[in-house]
This record gives structure tokens, C-alpha cells and sequence, in this order.
């Protein structure tokens, strides 16, 4: 998988390590330097393995083979969805008892959104919502991931993130 961010790279490789390297201001690619030039294992991802990678204007967001989230990087609208707006030197695991119960099998992420895909057909977004991209129904931003609002019995099967707006597919 590869995902780019607003000036930062992403990508894993085969044996699910994430790798990124550009720009690094708000620590996205995992290093604490203002830039890093090549491509560069996070080691603070530790022996996780990575399915899923997304990168946002000042964050990244990785899902593993376990369905967990883990967030790092810029948080100032709650993007890295562990219920605070305090950015990230290392990775976190989002822990919200909205996700309790879900397996994560995708992330996608906005300049500064973060959308969850689940196996349960759910959805979820957290982040800056001004744009409605949150697709609760509101223009509220959230800390947490929020469900995404579908009709009832809908189930999700893709999602995508622009800068200021998402996507989502149903079957």
C-alpha cells in the first residue's frame, strides 16, 4: 500500500513495517526531524503489522492485521481520534469504546480528518468536521471517531478522504 500526505510519503512493505519519509514538521513520518529525505521504517510501530496507511496534511494513520488504529503526527481538531487535540510524537493506538467491538480494515485521511473503515460494514470520522466531511449529519468536529451516518442496514465497503471532504461507498 502507498498514501501520501500534504508534503509527506507513505508506504508499506511486505512485511507490514510502514515506511515514510518528506516532510516532517509535526512528526507524520515517525522521526522527530523537520524532514526526512529517504525512505525510513517507523520504529516506534514496533513488531505491528500494517495493512492499511494514510497520511493527512500533518498526521498519519496506519491500521494492522489486528484491526487496531494507530495515530501520529498533528491533532490540533482531534484528527488522531483519541479524544484530545494534543499532537503526537509516536504512534497511538485509538482506543474509544466506539470501536470496541470493530475491526478496522482501512483508514483514509483528509488535511485534517481521519475516516476508519470496519469489517462490520461501519464506518467512523473523526477530526475537523466544518465541511460536514465527518458525515454525521452536522458541521461539528469530534476528538473521537464518531459513526458515520448511513440509513439503517447500509453496510460501508470503501472509503476515500480529500482534503476537506470524504467519501464513502455502500453496496
Amino acid at each position: 500500500a502507498v498514501a501520501c500526505g500534504a508534503r509527506h510519503s507513505l508506504a508499506l512493505n511486505a512485511l507490514g513495517q510502514c515506511l515514510a519519509w518528506g516532510w516532517s514538521l509535526h512528526v507524520q513520518c515517525g522521526k522527530s526531524a523537520p524532514s526526512v529525505p529517504m525512505p525510513s521504517v517507523v520504529q516506534s510501530l514496533g513488531p505491528l503489522t500494517c495493512v492499511g496507511v494514510a497520511g493527512g496534511m500533518g498526521h498519519t494513520v496506519v491500521c494492522t492485521d489486528q484491526g487496531d488504529v494507530y495515530a501520529w503526527g498533528l491533532n490540533g481538531d482531534g484528527q488522531l481520534g483519541d479524544g484530545s487535540d494534543v499532537s503526537a510524537l509516536e504512534p497511538k493506538l485509538v482506543e474509544d469504546a466506539a470501536l470496541a467491538s470493530e475491526s478496522v480494515t482501512k483508514v483514509a485521511a483528509g488535511s485534517r480528518h481521519t475516516l476508519l473503515l470496519c469489517a462490520s460494514g461501519s464506518a467512523f470520522a473523526c477530526g475537523w468536521g466544518a465541511f460536514g466531511q465527518l458525515g454525521s449529519g452536522t458541521f461539528a468536529s469530534s476528538r473521537t471517531p464518531q459513526a458515520v451516518a448511513v440509513p439503517a442496514g447500509t453496510k460501508v465497503t470503501d472509503i476515500a478522504a480529500g482534503w476537506w471532504h470524504s467519501l464513502i461507498l455502500t453496496e
